[in-house]
């Protein structure tokens, strides 16, 4: 089932937009949680407010307010995303999740949670948490991917199709960049958020964590000096995780870690996409990797990853 929603909502990137409604309120990952029944919400609040993978401080999933009534009332209907609890043994025979579209603004998710007491809600919770939290984050990258329809940079879209043979979206902001060898950086070369995207490859089909790390310390050390000669960028191996997410016709080794210049202060987290190019016998790797001291980085890290879910080999 959550193989199945995950394609589902992939799929839902090519969507025409519903121009007669109006749009949505409140920021990315932003979630209005709504029941009268308290210590169900306490349940799945809990579950939201878990901390995200591969950031450096604890930042939640999603942002959470709670109310207390249980009702889509005109105080909540244009926020982005709302779940409903409900518990009621008269009308409920199984914990279920449903949710829909777009029913008052867009973008928008409502999702209703449904048991016939907390019982039954508690023991099916590690269920409906990987369902809720892949529905709601997939729904969030979706509106970002419309996002970088309306507002990509061609240009950058055109050196990375010329240079690196990969199709891919390129928010307009990142607008900075360098070229080397199989190697493409963007960013918004922003102070204090700063967002980098990158594309490089290296031969074969290797897509272990241990040849993506050794090979991302190489082409990094190469290709991101810091300011003096002995400072280069390099990976916490220690905190790189890897999953497999398939597509239709694609296969992602998608990584989560840190990153760090060795020999100064700077450092932050990174997400990236391997895609293995048969044909070209080689692993191409898009990257984001974000830089904002003393600032939350979640959402940084999130828009950048619409990016890395948009490319393509051809």
């Amino acid at each position: 089932m959550l193989l199945l929603l995950t394609a589902m909502l992939l799929s839902a990137c090519s969507e025409t937009a519903n121009t007669l409604l109006p749009a949505s309120s409140g920021k990315p990952y932003e979630v209005v949680l709504t029941s009268s029944d308290t210590a169900a919400a306490n349940m799945v609040n809990e579950a939201l407010a878990k901390n995200c993978i591969g950031l450096p401080q604890d930042e939640p999933m999603f942002d959470v307010t709670q109310t207390g009534n249980g009702m889509i009332d005109t105080a909540i209907r244009m926020a982005r995303a709302i779940v409903v609890v409900d518990t009621d043994s008269a009308l409920y025979r199984k914990a279920s999740l449903q949710y829909e579209k777009n029913a008052y603004a867009e973008p928008q998710i409502v999702v209703s949670i449904t048991a016939p007491d907390k019982a039954t809600l508690r023991k099916d919770m590690p269920r409906l948490e990987r369902l809720l939290t892949e529905l709601l984050t997939r729904t969030e990258m979706n509106a970002a991917y419309k996002w970088l329809d309306e507002h990509n940079n061609p240009v950058a879209e055109r050196t990375a199709w010329n240079q690196m043979h990969v199709r891919t979206r390129i928010a307009e902001n990142l607008t900075a960049s360098k070229q080397g060898q199989d190697f493409l950086w963007l960013s918004n070369d922003a102070p204090q958020a700063m967002q980098n995207f990158c594309l490089y490859s290296y031969p074969g089909n290797d897509t272990s964590t241990a040849t993506f790390t050794a090979k991302r310390d190489s082409i990094m050390k190469e290709n991101m000096p810091g300011e003096k000669p002995d400072m280069h960028m390099t990976t916490v191996k220690q905190t790189v995780g890897q999953r497999v997410v398939k597509e239709k016709s694609t296969v992602r080794h998608c990584y989560v870690g840190l990153w760090e210049m060795e020999g100064d202060m700077m450092g932050g987290p990174f997400v990236a996409h391997a895609l293995v190019d048969s044909a070209r016998n080689r692993v191409v790797v898009a990257e984001g990797f974000v830089y904002a001291p003393e600032q939350n980085k979640r959402n940084l890290v999130r828009r950048l990853e619409a990016s890395l879910y948009s490319t393509r080999l051809r």
